[in-house]
């Protein structure tokens, strides 16, 4: 299973299992803990996102226009793919920033045809956004338009299915992206759940990205759990065995 850590402000626990991790770097975390990109060397494969929805979440509305911030950072640290900086489509989050739907659309197919004629030594990542089946649909007709989809070495990431469950309509959404676009690679953002990939690979998705493994150790409750407060050399080894225990679950039958 191709998968993806979401890493924490940090990439020092990487010393303990270098060469061994696929790690999603977020740029827009990255400007804001500029530590984070010191020893992303030593993954085995680096993906750089926008993170613009951490930047929602901020109400930082401003890092939409900063796709070339993001360009760099993915030249900085030599990842193998980058990702477009898209503006995810959760309506709660477009309404907290005072963004329309119709705008945050038209934003993200903008930067897609940017994008497009960016030098990047990257796999480029072109993100499919939408909330309803409808949107999703005018944002793949758009970049069919623009001829986005053509190149045969591009992924396309599916946006705004992180907070959905299958109930909520993880499943169709990404079922309709994989049959409007039946040839690349595709990527959804956001899914730990072992169950919830094992599905979303038989509909067709290849890849995965989500901080299971940060967020255990945030809260404490990974495998290997520390009575009393933890030193900063205990956490980043706790980052390091989380994560190589999340990968060996992953593997792990069934």
């Amino acid at each position: 299973m191709y998968y993806f850590h979401a890493t924490p402000d940090r990439s020092d626990y990487l010393k303990f299992d270098p060469n061994q991790l696929r790690i999603l770097s977020s740029a827009y975390r990255r400007k804001k803990y500029p530590r984070v990109r010191k020893y992303l060397s030593l993954a085995k494969e680096v993906f750089v996102d926008s993170g613009m929805i951490s930047a929602w979440t901020k109400k930082d509305v401003w890092w939409q226009d900063q796709q070339q911030y993001v360009i760099d950072y993915a030249n900085e640290v030599n990842a193998d793919y980058c990702a477009m900086l898209d503006l995810p489509m959760e309506p709660q989050k477009l309404k907290r920033n005072g963004v329309s739907p119709d705008y945050a659309l038209a934003k993200t197919i903008e930067n897609a045809k940017a994008f497009m004629q960016a030098s990047i030594s990257s796999t480029k990542v072109f993100v499919v956004q939408g909330y309803t089946l409808t949107q999703y649909k005018q944002c793949i007709e758009a970049y069919q338009t623009l001829g986005v989809l053509e190149a045969p070495d591009v992924w396309v990431g599916v946006g705004s299915v992180c907070m959905r469950s299958p109930k909520k309509g993880l499943y169709d959404i990404c079922r309709f992206v994989r049959q409007h676009i039946p040839n690349q690679h595709l990527h959804a953002f956001g899914i730990g759940r072992k169950e919830w990939m094992r599905e979303l690979s038989n509909i067709g998705v290849d890849s995965f990205d989500s901080s299971h493994a940060s967020i255990a150790v945030a809260f404490n409750r990974g495998v290997t759990r520390i009575d009393g407060k933890r030193n900063d050399a205990q956490v980043v080894k706790q980052f390091a065995d989380e994560m190589m225990a999340y990968e060996c679950r992953l593997r792990a039958p069934g």
